[in-house]
């Protein structure tokens, strides 16, 4: 279960927006500690609703930029 729907609801909503979602960047906005950001994320890619990626997370499904590159 999650910890805090809220947070949750708003790192969904920016990657849904922006793609991908940056820890530091959610970490600022939602005034939680990076590690706290890190624990949602896990949290969300063990419900495999998103992948984990250096720095941030992207939804589950959406090709990573280096592999849409090759294919333009």
């Amino acid at each position: 279960m999650r910890r805090n729907d809220y947070r949750t609801n708003f790192i969904l909503n920016r990657l849904s927006v922006d793609g991908f979602a940056n820890i530091k960047d959610l970490s600022k906005r939602l005034e939680v500690s990076e590690m706290t950001i890190r624990r949602d994320l896990r949290e969300l890619s063990i419900d495999s609703v998103v992948t984990l990626i250096p720095g941030g997370a992207i939804l589950k499904g959406i090709p990573r930029l280096r592999k849409m590159k090759k294919s333009i």
